[in-house]
């Protein structure tokens, strides 16, 4: 949905209502801009969407690729025999 509001002094808003369910935010920024650029006619071509979740989401030096989660937990497991053990109780006991 779009809404657009011409006030008195002759300024101009618009804004702009997205379902989640139909698109994400980079498609709406994308539509958006797009929208933008043909508008202006200043020549530019539309921007051409890029949804790579890396340019969307940058990595974050703080947590390098290799911080895996079994990586993370490797210093602390030894390796060695390990066992699991199963204790079942019956509801009255409990």
């Amino acid at each position: 949905m779009i809404q657009v509001t011409t006030f008195a002094c002759g300024g101009i808003a618009i804004g702009t209502f997205l379902s989640h369910a139909i698109a994400d935010a980079p498609a709406a920024a994308t539509f958006i801009s797009s929208w933008a650029a043909l508008t202006r006619k200043c020549g530019e071509e539309a921007p051409c969407p890029n949804f790579d979740a890396s340019f969307v989401f940058p990595q974050s030096v703080a947590y390098p690729r290799e911080a895996t989660f079994l990586g993370m937990l490797k210093p602390f497991v030894k390796k060695g025999i390990w066992q699991s053990r199963r204790i079942v109780f019956d509801a009255s006991a409990i």
